[in-house]
């Protein structure tokens, strides 16, 4: 009976043992990688930020902490300078905001980016989706220049613009035109099929830069 208890014993005690090593392999591989992560992270957030305000100096996006709400889905925007933050000539060229619509089979993250009055949206960048490929998901596609048997023959390199084309079409217009009749929104060519995604994307960035004109432009100048 006293052996069959102190081999009990020791199966317990092994498996403490492997519990524990594992436990701290799990906990050295989290410290390693989330450094990485964020970095990551971080990094697709500048390029998100770049792309939404291209005339804006890589250095010169200022974080703002605000009151989470739609238009910010991390509590957060920023302010977009055409020049370093540390230059003191640098000047406002607009601001950037985090949106997020409920799609069809997704929540789609995008970024928007408007002038400094905050009436012309300068570009978006949708930075997460999960959408169903060949539909809500070409919401990412890059239109290609030329037709395969171009490609083929040697005439033309199958390539088009680095900016998905239903992503491109939102630079430069105001978001106050923007406006859904029945279904559809009439300045803005929606996806084939896709009509949930479509409205998904534009609901989320009318209601972000409406929602920050009044909440934050409005109120600031309200408040001098």
């Amino acid at each position: 009976m006293k052996k069959r208890e102190d081999t009990f014993r020791g199966m317990i005690i092994v498996l403490a043992l492997i519990c524990a090593a594992a436990g701290l392999t799990l906990g050295a591989t989290y410290r390693v990688t989330r450094e990485k992560i964020s970095a990551e992270q971080e990094r697709a957030r500048m390029d998100a930020l770049r792309v939404v305000l291209p005339e804006a100096d890589k250095n010169g996006f200022r974080e703002v902490i605000v009151e989470k709400s739609a238009f910010a889905t991390d509590g957060k925007y920023y302010e977009a300078y055409d020049k370093p933050l540390d230059d003191a000539t640098r000047e406002l060229v607009g601001y950037a905001l985090e949106a997020a619509g409920t799609g069809y089979s997704s929540t789609i993250r995008v970024t928007v980016g408007v002038d400094s009055k905050a009436e012309v949206i300068r570009g978006i960048k949708i930075t997460f989706q999960q959408e169903t490929p060949g539909l809500g998901a070409n919401c990412e596609a890059v239109k290609a220049e030329g037709t395969l048997w171009d490609v083929l023959l040697g005439k033309r390199k199958r390539a088009g613009s680095s900016q998905p084309w239903f992503q491109a079409q939102f630079g430069g217009k105001r978001a106050d035109t923007l406006v859904k009749v029945g279904n559809q929104y009439q300045e803005i060519d929606g996806l084939t099929g896709a009509t949930i995604t479509t409205n998904a994307v534009t609901d989320a960035v009318v209601a972000a830069v409406k929602e920050f004109k009044e909440k934050v432009m409005d109120s600031s100048v309200s408040g001098e």
